[in-house]
């Protein structure tokens, strides 16, 4: 724009172009990139905004309890310029140091404990560990009512992360919780699983299971009435599908019915034969069977 402005000045004075349209660009003022957030950081700790071992604001302050005070160790003396700015841009500025080391601890611990991918899950891990430390803060201070407000937080982001035991315990001991997972594991491998014999007694409501299982099966085995009754009933399903494929063909050649050649008669002749064959084999099958 800078560029644009110089190559109008110079079109004004030679004449090119009349006051206004250069004012319209003299007035303009480049507007200057916002600052990236670690420049910004890095800004605000120089000009003394942002103190890593205080900070601007402190809702819980350490000397307002009654407890003795234990010295711990300045956290942020080991931390360098990197480790801040790093800090910064993934918890926020406004955190102590040695909170920050405590919400980078917790978030380690949950990466270690689960199998977190995607950046939506990842996003809900780090406002967890946000408000875990808020929760220790606030019941720390005895805030109650502020603590109880942040554990309903807590427990809909961990349920909306699913961050559950079962989901734990599944990942670090590989143990099932279906019988479905079982039999997908056996396929997998090539396993096999062994049937299972029940060596107890059964009881009433056991036999009355296992004489209605054996009445369905001999029902549907045995019988082959049935068995010729499921088979007619297939072809028959499959000849209407057919015919009603062949009549559309037909109407869209411009035809009222079904055109028959003479492979069709060849066919059909072929298919009775063959129902014959089938129908003899059938009869003397179950000729022997009555024999027996």
């Amino acid at each position: 724009m800078e560029a644009k402005v110089a190559e109008m000045k110079e079109k004004f004075l030679a004449g090119e172009i009349s006051e206004a349209q250069y004012m319209t660009y003299a007035d303009y003022q480049v507007a200057e990139a916002p600052p990236t957030l670690e420049e910004q950081f890095l800004k605000d700790e120089k000009e003394g905004k942002i103190k890593i071992s205080g900070g601007p604001v402190d809702l819980y302050p350490e000397n307002d309890h009654p407890y003795e005070e234990v010295e711990l160790v300045d956290v942020s003396a080991d931390l360098t310029q990197e480790d801040k700015v790093y800090l910064a841009m993934k918890w926020g500025k406004f955190y102590k140091a040695d909170e920050w080391v405590r919400l980078e601890k917790l978030y380690k611990d949950f990466m270690d404990s689960f199998d977190i991918q995607g950046a939506a899950r990842i996003d809900t891990l780090e406002k967890i560990c946000k408000t875990s430390l808020k929760m220790d803060q606030a019941i720390d201070a005895g805030d109650v009512d502020s603590y109880q407000k942040l554990s309903r937080v807590y427990d809909a982001l961990m349920k909306a992360g699913k961050f559950t035991e079962a989901q734990r315990k599944e990942e670090k001991t590989g143990e099932f919780d279906s019988v479905g997972q079982i039999v997908y594991f056996a396929e997998k491998e090539g396993g096999k699983i062994p049937r299972h014999v029940i060596d107890t007694p059964l009881d009433i409501v056991d036999k009355a299971i296992d004489d209605l299982k054996k009445y369905n099966r001999d029902l549907v085995v045995n019988d082959p009435s049935l068995s010729q009754m499921l088979e007619m009933f297939i072809k028959r399903r499959e000849n209407a599908q057919q015919h009603k494929k062949d009549l559309e063909e037909a109407r869209a050649q411009g035809l009222d019915g079904i055109h028959i050649e003479d492979k069709d008669y060849i066919e059909l002749n072929d298919f009775l034969q063959e129902e014959q064959a089938e129908d003899a084999i059938k009869l003397a099958v179950m000729e022997e069977e009555e024999d027996d």
